[in-house]
């Protein structure tokens, strides 16, 4: 009977530890590979939710945008709607020019949301007298706080006259008063005397 000697003995442990470490060499292979392989599924998953989260964030924004302009479109036609009740009627008043204090009246008539129509009519007062009658047919636009609007045609003209523009701001929720300017003159100061209003004549 033989026994392995010593050196034999070393041998042959130095092999089942070379086996013993190969193997969990490999086996940490494995388990590095697995992590590696779920990190990056996770990874991934992340990156889809957080591009999920960022499409819902937009979409959300959109929503909320989309909802404050539908708001301010909804304010702003009701503003519309509001200016445009408060401007037509037939207004009354008088402005300063260079031949002094007349007479003014402003038949509003209202076309849409943006545009009117007005017939403005200037005549003597008592203070002066010497004055002419005169009648301009009128366009132009409006807001919630303004309007502004310039001579389209004479209705009757007397001589020595001009088409001029006016403009005057306003607060619809106010007193039923205007107080704007007329190129080439002072303020007119006019107030409103009656809902009837009616586009100016042909």
């Amino acid at each position: 009977m033989s026994y392995p000697t010593p050196q034999e003995d070393q041998k042959g442990f130095g092999a089942s530890l070379g086996k013993i470490i190969a193997t969990a060499v490999a086996i940490l292979g494995l388990i590095t590979g697995f992590i590696a392989f779920r990190t990056a599924v996770l990874s991934n998953d992340t990156e889809k939710l957080k591009n999920a989260q960022t499409k819902t964030d937009k979409n959300v924004q959109s929503n909320q945008q989309e909802t404050e302009d539908l708001s301010k479109r909804v304010n702003q036609i009701g503003d519309s709607e509001k200016a445009a009740k408060f401007l037509s009627g037939t207004w009354r008043g008088t402005y300063r020019c260079s031949k002094g204090l007349i007479g003014m009246e402003l038949i509003v008539y209202i076309v849409d949301s943006q545009s009117l129509r007005a017939t403005f009519n200037f005549f003597p007062v008592a203070s002066n007298p010497g004055v002419p009658r005169g009648s301009v047919a009128k366009k132009g636009t409006y807001n919630s706080s303004s309007f502004s609007m310039q001579g389209d045609y004479w209705i009757e003209h007397p001589s020595g006259y001009f088409m001029s523009k006016e403009t005057a701001s306003f607060d619809s929720s106010g007193p039923e008063s205007l107080e704007g300017q007329i190129e080439g003159c002072k303020n007119f100061a006019i107030k409103k005397v009656s809902a009837e209003t009616r586009p100016p004549a042909p």
